[in-house]
């Protein structure tokens, strides 16, 4: 519909034109918010827990397909269900986030996981191995 000759004349667009077309203005004020976001994701790297550690582990692992499929989301669901009961609307934010810290620094997210972890190895393995209900996993 876009590709229509006549509705790109009725917008006053020459199709005949061999200038590229223009391109959005860069605002200075977008540009401003958007390093203010980089700084303050970075400056959060290494905060976190527990949660935030696992879900920024499992979001690394997924990165490299090239499709989502059910198994990336009842990760999630049971990273949310077995470590701890927080509003979606608060866990969406935290997954966001930790996707956007790796986007920024995957280096410094990925090396900040260890401190993030509990320093008890027991308490690292049940958090990693839980099976879909919730429970320790014992295979």
């Amino acid at each position: 519909m876009y590709g229509s000759s006549t509705l790109q004349a009725a917008a006053g667009i020459d199709t005949a034109s061999k200038r590229p077309p223009r391109k959005a203005p860069k605002s200075p004020m977008h540009e401003e918010l958007l390093q203010s976001r980089i700084a303050e994701l970075r400056s959060r790297i290494p905060v976190g827990g527990l949660r935030e550690a696992v879900v920024r582990s499992l979001l690394y692992v997924g990165m490299t397909r090239v499709a989502v499929d059910e198994r990336g989301f009842e990760a999630i669901r049971r990273i949310r269900r077995v470590h701890g009961e927080i509003p979606l609307s608060a866990f969406k934010v935290l997954v966001r986030d930790q996707f956007h810290m790796l986007l920024v620094d995957k280096e410094a997210a990925l090396a900040a996981i260890p401190s993030m972890l509990p320093a008890d190895a027991e308490t690292r393995v049940k958090a990693i191995r839980t099976d879909q209900a919730g429970h320790k996993c014992t295979r």
